[in-house]
């Protein structure tokens, strides 16, 4: 029972280490569009679907999917190919369609769209994808 529990609060931590790491991301990225001067673009609506992938051929790939249907909030979260793979699917408080329009609201996101930049002399990064449907 114990073993289960310890594996239970290692899942749980590395959820909690790459959300860390995914506002981390978000806050460069929002950084380099506002030193790229990106014009601005506002969205009207609710949010219906919010996903965030990212990864490398070296440490695998995440895909965190938030999703509305029929009332009820979904997430999703799932890593191939990391060293602690997971797969979690869990209906969540419909609230954090509000709490997430308002991180993106705060760090002006709809500004970064179309952004679609890399360093071709960088060959072991990791790379990110948004998608947001209203």
């Amino acid at each position: 029972m114990a073993g289960k529990e310890e594996k239970g609060n290692k899942t749980f931590r590395n959820i909690i280490s790459i959300i860390i790491a995914l506002v981390i991301i978000v806050a460069f990225a929002a950084v380099l569009v506002i030193r790229n001067g990106a014009e601005r673009a506002v969205r009207n609506g609710n949010i219906v679907s919010f996903s965030f992938s990212k990864g490398n051929g070296w440490s695998g790939f995440s895909d965190y999917v938030l999703t509305e249907q029929d009332n009820l909030a979904f997430f999703t979260a799932k890593c191939v190919g990391c060293p602690d793979s997971f797969d979690i699917t869990k209906t969540v408080d419909g609230e954090v369609f509000e709490e997430l329009a308002n991180i993106i609201k705060k760090y002006e996101v709809a500004k970064w769209d179309g952004f679609d930049q890399s360093d071709d002399g960088v060959v072991d990064g990791d790379g990110f994808f948004i998608k947001s449907d209203i």
